[in-house]
């Protein structure tokens, strides 16, 4: 449940309440005027206004105040939340249709912020994770507010002002797959099928618990599990890929192992090598099938892993499935095939420029020029 916004108010007053209690032994008076009307305080209640009145003063407009609008309504979202180097203070007040955040300080040490929203029902979730600092840095401590609209057909953040993107679900940005990596582990709450290769069946107990927790009811526990694991580059790549292509796992547990592989090969696409070794044909197949997954969160995802990862072997299965795919899905198997093609050999470039052009889309100008850019590629 996300944090009312508001609430950090009554937990300063409570605290000052407390203090004054202390102080008030030592006697004290102030004079307050309220709506013209002026009057004395005595003691405990003299110490507790003065104390709340000198820290409000000091966070006073020392915040950047981000609303999020469209469609996150009550009846549309079950919660909404942004991090950055921790989650941000929010919530959506009673009779509100905006989500609204509060980012205290002049600095963000993240290079991005991520917002989660879930939907009602089990329609997954829509995690936009690399939303550039630089949309909220240079507001940062000045008491202005940054409305951006969540708009669920276009699966998109537009910032109301600026008539400009915030961000798109995943880190797909210009046709590709931004190359973007947290600077620092968010600071968020920590709880701290077969095997694919034989020597490491078993995942060590601290990977075991991190994998456990991509599947918690808590939204900050399962962020924690995915920065973690994604930090530990090579060491978790086969008990993130076992969770990834277990039948029984979650949905949950599934987004989370493929977020953690993605952030590993952002930061260093030679660490997702490993997983050509572990993966199987089958196994490439079942992850193409998800980059044809109706759920956008999930095909995002497993097209960046498939990107990232750049196996040429996708190529003859990914030609395979395009006739049957939806439009997104032949839109992420191309661009597959396009990131494949850098490790390809002659057999297999081939077979790309005999089948591809056959497989335009009438209805698809966007993957029709995708599909010209691939056939223009070096030694076509």
């Amino acid at each position: 449940m996300a944090i009312n916004p508001f609430s950090w108010v009554v937990e300063v007053f409570i605290i000052c309440t407390g203090l004054s209690i202390i102080f008030g032994a030592f006697g004290s008076r102030a004079k307050i005027s309220v709506l013209g009307e002026t009057g004395a305080l005595l003691g405990v209640a003299a110490i507790a206004v003065i104390v709340f009145m000198v820290l409000i003063d000091q966070v006073s407009e020392r915040y950047v105040h981000v609303r999020i609008i469209g469609d996150v309504k009550a009846k549309q979202v079950k919660t909404v939340e942004l991090a950055g180097d921790q989650p941000y203070a929010g919530g959506m007040l009673r009779g509100q249709d905006s989500w609204d955040f509060y980012i205290f300080g002049g600095q963000i040490k993240n290079s991005t912020l991520s917002l989660r929203i879930e939907p009602l029902g089990d329609a997954g979730e829509v995690y936009f994770e690399c939303i550039d600092v630089k949309k909220v840095s240079p507001y940062l401590a000045s008491g202005k507010t940054l409305t951006w609209n969540y708009n669920k057909k276009d699966d998109r953040l537009m910032d109301v002002a600026t008539k400009t993107i915030v961000a798109k679900v995943g880190c797909f940005e210009d046709g590709a797959f931004a190359n973007r990596g947290q600077k620092k582990q968010i600071d968020t709450i920590s709880l701290i099928s077969s095997a694919f290769a034989a020597d490491n069946s078993n995942p060590p107990s601290p990977t075991a618990e991190l994998i456990r927790e991509l599947n918690s009811d808590s939204q900050y526990v399962r962020q924690s599990a995915r920065e973690s694991l994604g930090s530990q580059r090579t060491t978790v790549i086969n008990p993130l890929l076992q969770t990834l292509l277990a039948g029984d796992a979650s949905y949950r547990s599934k987004l989370g192992a493929l977020v953690a592989l993605n952030k590993i090969g952002r930061n260093n696409r030679q660490d997702l090598l490993p997983a050509k070794a572990i993966l199987s044909e089958e196994n490439l197949a079942k992850i193409l099938d998800i980059a044809n997954d109706p759920e956008k969160t999930m095909r995002v995802y497993a097209s960046e892993f498939l990107y990232l990862l750049a196996d040429p072997r996708t190529i003859g299965i990914a030609l395979q499935k395009m006739p049957a795919a939806a439009s997104d899905g032949r839109y992420n198997y191309i661009l597959i095939i396009q990131s494949s093609l850098r490790e390809a050999d002659e057999a297999q470039r081939s077979l790309v420029f005999e089948k591809l052009p056959s497989l335009k889309d009438d209805g698809s100008d966007k993957t029709n020029k995708l599909i010209d850019s691939v056939m223009l590629e070096p030694d076509s």
